[in-house]
């Protein structure tokens, strides 16, 4: 159980820090916005 667990937050960590990175990718990729912020 306890490795069952773990086992899943460590793909629940990795699932978002992936979806973050490709995220961050993808912002970096396109041309940047006329900086109103």
């Amino acid at each position: 159980m306890k490795f069952g667990y773990t086992l899943e937050f460590t793909w629940l960590k990795l699932s978002v820090t992936f979806s973050l990175n490709f995220h961050a990718e993808k912002e970096r990729k396109k041309p940047p916005p006329d900086s109103s912020f």
